[in-house]
């Protein structure tokens, strides 16, 4: 008998022990399971997440900075060393591409080391280099400045390029012109005065090109808005009212011609318009 109450006592100290047990893991599990709710967790997750991040942010940056490089590499090496216009037009165009995407200042780095705008301020002023590379230099050059007017728009003032794009008289280098004065505005008007360079504008104007006309009036609606005092007198001085008179009698010439047309056209027509009347009353009157 003694035997046996020792053996029920040892069974029940068992018991115990294995539903403190079973109780310790379901314990465990719960805390496990609400451990992902605690502020520390949380913020162990969010600072992991914001170094993926960090480290993502550096390889992208890595990644554009070579191609970058790749650009810029390309760029001047195909300007300077080779003679095929497709492959230039081919790579101002990349180029022009890349600064539409807006600034980066490590981009900006490699364009000055680079030296691009004077690569491509020769280029402009290159009389034996084609017009159709010309004006693509153009469009870059005026993204260039809107890429980041404060640094260059020093070397459009002080440099060639404006009296160039005024030599070209293209549709496209006065485009180009127009959009540089309204990126520089006073400063740029100043400077195409000072060096007599708004009488050479206004003679656009007299161009057999109807759209270098176009473009002429746009800059010169440009040089009228930011102009100072002076430059207005210069643009009258050059003949500005009597130009755009001659406009101004074109436009009404062409009214005239057009109605003059049209009333050659009704009177044309009017026989028929009769013969038509004609037989519609015989037809009503059978």
């Amino acid at each position: 008998m003694r035997r046996k109450g020792v053996e029920m006592v040892v069974a029940v100290i068992e018991g115990s022990e294995k539903e403190d047990e079973e109780d310790r893991w379901v314990n465990e599990e719960r805390d496990g399971a609400t451990e992902g709710y605690r502020l520390p967790c949380i913020l162990r997750r969010q600072i992991i997440k914001y170094k993926i991040y960090q480290v993502a942010c550096a390889i992208e940056t890595d990644i554009q900075a070579y191609f970058d490089r790749e650009i810029v590499q390309n760029l001047v090496g195909t300007l300077e060393g080779s003679a095929d216009e497709d492959e230039k037009v081919k790579v101002l165009v990349e180029f022009e591409k890349r600064l539409s995407r807006g600034f980066d200042i490590h981009f900006q780095d490699l364009i000055l080391k680079a030296k691009i705008f004077s690569i491509l301020e020769h280029l402009l002023c290159d009389s034996s280099c084609s017009i159709r590379v010309r004006d693509q230099v153009a469009l870059v050059i005026a993204s260039l400045v809107r890429f980041n007017i404060d640094v260059l728009v020093g070397l459009v003032l002080m440099g060639p390029t404006v009296g160039a794009l005024i030599s070209m008289s293209s549709c496209c280098s006065i485009r180009v012109l127009s959009l540089l004065i309204k990126f520089i505005r006073i400063p740029l008007v100043d400077e195409l005065e000072a060096q007599k360079e708004i009488p050479r504008i206004i003679s656009l104007l007299s161009s057999e090109n109807v759209a270098i006309r176009a473009e002429a009036i746009d800059c010169i609606l440009g040089i009228a808005y930011y102009g100072r005092r002076e430059a207005i007198e210069a643009m009258l001085e050059a003949g500005l009212v009597e130009k755009l008179g001659k406009f101004q009698g074109l436009k009404k010439q062409s009214h005239v011609d057009e109605n003059g047309t049209s009333n050659e056209e009704c009177s044309k027509s009017d026989p028929e318009m009769e013969s038509n009347e004609d037989d519609l009353c015989e037809e009503f009157s059978t």
